[in-house]
């Protein structure tokens, strides 16, 4: 026996909390839409039609929906209108809204005909089908909205849509013993613009705005229809495995102007078999994190077992648990039974469990085999995944300021689940910190994960010590003079008459090439210059008469004072019996007397000025 239709109001919240703008999709044919986005679990469907032809092709009046912050009530779907599905795209900035896209002809279907209360129908999509359920019972949930709210309520032009479903069982007005599963909750009415509005059944409208007032004609959280029904719920009873035709259809009513359509819910087209869905634990999982997947030791999840309308009686079923992750181990232990109620979903849940072991993502999966209400053994199997979770880490440079400069500090954060919060030892919260000179110092900053671990790091903020110019004094031809500057950011780079000077190493030490007077300018990495006069005379030398090369590092050579001025010199050493010990054709103060004993020796130092200078020097290694 067949029993009574039941409407109930869908149980699906409208939030207007957040302000998203709805996207829509037709690039694929009407058929796809239905078999991929249209239909859920529990029905097999065939010879799929729209507008009296096949539905392998693309159409204006058809496609897909996605509203996750807009509000319709329902997030995601399959969507057919009167005219091109454009139209829906919020905000509500215009009250007679109207795009082409339908066939813009009046037409007769007698369905809908017989439900409207104008001169006809206009720009109808119908779409057909038949089906087989793999339960006792199909539902669907929807919403339906229209350009001709409120002003077309009671009038010749109401826009009309059904839901006619036929088959065994089933003894309906319409065609082929159809009835209608499109109906205001509790009654036979349909729903119509006449039969849900503001004045009648409001608890099922929604008052969209006229098209011009704010927020509804500013806010793209608002779609284009000027008023629409609660998200609502369709359910009818059949029998299982037999064949079912339905036909949804929607249309203008008295002329082609001002459309409306109808929202259905993603997947939601289904027979009422055992189904098992795994769900992560809340409700805005974070975005790196793949779809039906659970973070280690973080975010757990669940699975939901749906019994099916005909148990009367808690009842004890066992499952299969399945996967890669091991049961205790990756997660707390789950029961491989669980007791099914009538009416009531069943929740397993999914405690992860944290270790320090990088495994890659694991799965685990529930497999439960019972036989449906054909009579046949059927499977219903979901699946989540685990990803491994790693403690966060951040590390971030230290920062140098040059005078009259910032630098920002931007944290690098590794692992960890984003997003990350921010706490500065300065007192900021921001993910980056903009410092300036003079604001010299060791600071911190703490990053905290969306699992609420944190990680911290120490930097120090440095500022150069001030740039400043060393005055030279005169140096010899050829000699080393003292550094020209200090301070500011190294390295220097320096701008000097390389015919006069020589630059010798990495730092503001110059040797003198040529005598002459010199301009040196020096800049520091920050830009800072200085400039330094430098005047490279000719000296004279003198030559000591005693040396003591005993490695102490004190007057351990031969050193002739001056020599820097008169590269090229000579020098030559004798013994006391005349014996050459030594000779340099360009000395450089080096003859330290290697292996010759202590003495008196005659040298002869010839200059390369061209003087020449005689006499002796006494060398000696006692303390």
């Amino acid at each position: 026996m067949i029993r009574s239709l039941v409407f109930v109001m869908c149980g699906i919240a409208v939030s207007f909390s957040a302000s998203a703008q709805i996207t829509v999709d037709n690039a694929q044919t009407v058929e796809s839409y239905v078999q991929n986005v249209l239909l859920g679990s529990g029905v097999t469907v065939s010879n799929i039609t729209f507008n009296g032809a096949p539905a392998n092709q693309v159409s204006t009046q058809v496609g897909s929906f996605d509203c996750p912050g807009c509000n319709v009530g329902i997030d995601n779907g399959f969507l057919m209108t009167s005219g091109d599905i454009q139209v829906v795209i919020g905000p509500n900035d215009s009250g007679s809204s109207t795009l082409g896209g339908g066939l813009n002809v009046a037409g007769p279907d007698p369905d809908l005909n017989a439900i409207s209360t104008g001169f006809g129908i206009n720009d109808w999509a119908i779409i057909e089908f038949d089906f087989i359920p793999a339960g006792d019972s199909i539902k669907f949930n929807y919403v339906w909205g229209s350009e001709e709210y409120m002003e077309f309520v009671n009038s010749n032009f109401n826009d009309v849509f059904g839901f006619f479903l036929s088959g065994p069982g089933i003894n309906g007005p319409f065609s082929d013993n159809a009835i209608n599963i499109a109906v205001v909750p509790g009654t036979n009415l349909p729903v119509t613009i006449d039969n849900v509005n503001a004045n009648l059944n409001g608890q099922y409208y929604i008052d969209n705005g006229d098209g011009f007032t704010p927020p509804f004609s500013s806010d793209p959280f608002y779609i284009q229809f000027d008023g629409f029904t609660v998200p609502l719920l369709a359910e009818a009873q059949v029998i299982c495995g037999e064949t079912y035709h339905i036909k949804l259809a929607c249309a203008d009513s008295g002329d082609g102007s001002w459309d409306c359509g109808v929202f259905f819910e993603e997947g939601s087209f289904s027979s009422n078999f055992v189904t098992v869905d795994g769900e992560v634990g809340i409700p805005d999982p974070p975005a790196f994190l793949p779809e039906n997947s659970l973070l280690e030791g973080c975010i757990d999840g669940f699975f939901t077992i749906f019994p099916p309308n005909n148990l009367t009686e808690p009842t004890n079923v066992t499952f299969i648990i399945g996967g890669s992750a091991t049961n205790g181990t990756d997660y707390q232990t789950i029961s491989s039974t669980v007791q099914l109620v009538p009416n009531e979903p069943s929740q397993i849940s999914v405690n992860t469990i944290a270790d320090t072991n990088v495994e890659g993502t694991e799965d685990i999966s529930i497999t439960y085999i019972y036989e449906n209400s054909c009579g046949d053994l059927d499977t219903a199997l979901a699946t989540l995944f685990i990803v491994d979770y790693i403690l966060p880490a951040v590390s971030l440079e230290d920062l140098f300021i040059c005078p009259e400069a910032s630098a920002v500090a931007n944290p690098n954060e590794q692992n960890g689940a984003p997003p990350f919060t921010y706490s500065w030892s300065s007192g900021q919260t921001t993910p980056t910190v903009n410092y300036q000179a003079g604001q010299a110092g060791e600071y911190t900053v703490t990053i905290t994960d969306y699992c609420e671990n944190a990680a911290s790091v120490t930097f120090d903020v440095i500022e150069p010590s001030p740039f400043e110019a060393i005055p030279a004094a005169d140096i010899c031809l050829a000699s080393v003079s003292d550094p020209l500057a200090s301070g500011g950011a190294l390295p220097y780079t320096y701008e000097f008459d390389e015919v006069g000077l020589e630059l010798t190493g990495t730092t503001s030490v110059f040797r003198g090439l040529a005598a002459g007077e010199y301009l040196v300018t020096i800049i520091d990495a920050c830009g800072q210059e200085a400039e330094v006069p430098v005047i490279v005379v000719e000296c004279d030398t003198w030559i000591p008469n005693i040396f003591t090369p005993d490695g102490s590092g004190k007057n351990d050579a031969f050193v002739i004072w001056g020599l820097e001025g008169f590269p090229g010199s000579d020098l030559l050493v004798y013994n006391r019996w005349g014996a050459l010990v030594y000779e340099s054709t360009n000395y450089r103060n080096n003859w330290r007397g290697t292996d010759l004993p202590d003495g008196i020796y005659y040298y002869i130092f010839k200059r390369s000025d061209g003087q020449n200078f005689e006499g002796y020097v006494h060398l000696t290694r006692k303390q």
